[in-house]
């Protein structure tokens, strides 16, 4: 929450929190939306894709400790006849305060360096490699990194869909030197399948040199309920591992998964959540976890307690040293 700005008049909040409070603080016209949150140390950083050019840029908001910064454009929108737009960003911060964000434009990955000694942002560089046919988009990109710059980035890629292939998109990745703004000149695919159907929504977590990667994945039941697979790397994203399947469909066949979530804790555990529709693709969702034991994963469990028809979905996930900690929209009230 923004400490400088007054909360909406009327908006309640829940036990133990503070007012709602507004970050962009731009009066004219425009849509704030897509906002991403990274905390390391005493740095929170927020990113969010903003209108107020004429074309979304990224814009951030960057404090430590409770000083807060003033928001600043990373890559302000530019309305031209080719139109550059900064969408669907994500953010990492350092203990050093050195901070990292990739965001989509129409077609490419790119991906920026804040500086905390010149408080600026760096030129974003390109991290997707080989999509030059018309119908290969990249889009939704996830970040990690190690804490000193070693970064992994993922994303949605449709590089090998196509009328003539069949197939829909795939969850690739590279890895990118924060401190030289270089990334790897090939990027990897995550998931191992051929099948027809879109992998989609990826998200990512990193601890030390493990990283891990979940997505949406139809390769079993098709499209009308995906499931969420992960796949485990030892080695900084450099070479993925199998794919797993996390969620777990009952009898019928029929339960969907969707929207992940990926993090460690501090002492390694591994967590994912989803949202899960029972017995049909169009039962109202409940919110679902599941911990990663040995090459496999635990049975999932319902984490919400929500009545009966009542829809909670798209869950966010954290975790840190007392456990893992889940929140969702919920439609109870």
């Amino acid at each position: 929450a923004h400490p400088a700005a007054a909360g909406p008049p009327g908006v309640p909040s829940g036990p133990g929190w503070a007012p709602a409070r507004p970050l962009a603080l731009d009066s004219r016209p425009s849509l704030q939306s897509e906002a991403a949150l990274a905390l390391a140390g005493p740095y929170t950083l927020i990113g969010w894709s903003d209108t107020r050019d004429n074309a979304s840029g990224l814009y951030t908001l960057f404090w430590e400790e409770e000083e807060v910064g003033e928001e600043q454009p990373a890559r302000a929108g530019r309305p031209t006849f080719e139109n550059q737009m900064a969408q669907t960003p994500a953010v990492v911060v350092e203990r050093s305060g050195r901070a990292f964000a990739v965001y989509a434009d129409e077609a490419q990955i790119y991906l920026l360096r804040y500086d905390p000694a010149l408080g600026r942002w760096s030129e974003p560089v390109q991290v997707t490699r080989g999509l030059e046919e018309w119908h290969a988009v990249a889009r939704a990109p996830q970040l990690a990194t190690d804490g000193a710059g070693d970064l992994v980035v993922v994303w949605e890629d449709d590089r090998n869909s196509g009328s003539e292939s069949g197939l829909g998109s795939d969850i690739y990745a590279t890895v990118c030197d924060g401190a030289a703004l270089v990334c790897a000149d090939q990027n990897v695919r995550v998931n191992d399948d051929e099948t027809d159907g879109d992998q989609r929504r990826p998200q990512v977590s990193r601890q030390g040199s493990q990283v891990a990667v979940v997505w949406e994945d139809p390769r079993e039941i098709g499209w009308e309920a995906p499931q969420i697979y992960g796949a485990l790397s030892e080695d900084g994203g450099r070479a993925g591992g199998a794919n797993v399947r996390g969620s777990a469909p009952g009898p019928g066949g029929l339960d969907s998964a969707a929207h992940p979530g990926v993090a460690h804790a501090a002492d390694g555990t591994l967590f994912a959540t989803w949202e899960q529709r029972t017995g049909s693709s169009t039962a109202p969702a409940d919110i679902y976890a599941a911990r990663k034991q040995g090459s496999g994963w635990e049975a999932p469990q319902r984490v919400d307690r929500a009545p009966a028809r009542t829809r909670a979905q798209a869950p966010v996930l954290a975790a840190g040293e007392a456990g893992g900690f889940v929140v969702w929209q919920d439609n109870r009230s």
